[in-house]
Formats: structure tokens, C-alpha cells, sequence
């Protein structure tokens, strides 16, 4: 798996690429997102365009990931989700804990109406 991590309007995307499946992997994501906790940032957005494939232990380092920031007092919002990862987020009732968009752009421009 490959991570990529910028900013886009004061919100930092994390872009993830592969699959997610082993705990390696799973290390790698989480180990982002406690970075970005420990560097105060608040609004995240996990881009999953390129993830092939997620098994168990991703949705793991999903629930990781947002439980994290949440009790930081930030959150994480996912998009670019293919067909068979939009299932498993809805088989898995997960869709109902994170704010799924459709694109990197609907969900970063979401923080900026969520504080005004």
C-alpha cells in the first residue's frame, strides 16, 4: 500500500493506494492518522480511489483511524469509494459512523459548511 498526504484547505487529505490487509498496512494508515492527531490537525479525509481491496483488519484500521481523531476533537471523512467498498461500508453499517462523499472535493468542501 502507498499513502500520500497533502493539504487542501486547511484539511489534510490522505490518499491511499492498494490494498489493505495486512497488519503491516494497517500500521502504516493508523501510524498517519496519530501523526496528524499529535500535529493538532482536526479535519481529514481519506481518499480510497485507489484501494483495490480492504479485508477485515482494514475495516479495523478504519474504525482506528476515525476513533482517533474523534477523541481528538477532529473526524474523518472518506471518498472515492468504489462499488465493492460502498458495500462492504453498508453490509458493515459503517456508512452510518463515517460521512462518505462521492468526491475529495464534496468532502473537504463539508468542513467548510460544517463551521460556518
Amino acid at each position: 500500500m502507498q499513502i500520500d498526504v497533502n493539504s487542501v484547505s486547511s484539511v489534510y487529505v490522505v490518499r491511499a493506494k492498494g490494498k489493505l490487509m495486512s497488519p503491516v498496512e494497517v500500521e502504516e494508515l493508523t501510524s498517519y492518522f496519530r501523526y496528524l492527531r499529535d500535529k493538532k490537525v482536526t479535519r481529514t479525509v481519506l481518499n480510497l480511489q485507489e484501494m483495490d481491496w480492504m479485508g477485515s483488519i482494514g475495516l479495523g484500521a478504519l474504525i482506528s483511524c476515525v476513533t482517533t481523531m474523534r477523541n481528538a476533537g477532529g473526524d474523518v471523512h472518506l471518498c472515492n469509494l468504489n462499488e465493492k467498498l460502498r458495500s462492504i461500508m453498508k453490509i458493515t453499517r459503517l456508512d452510518q459512523v463515517f460521512a462518505i462523499f462521492d468526491s475529495e472535493e464534496l468532502a473537504v468542501q463539508n468542513y467548510s459548511a460544517v463551521a460556518h
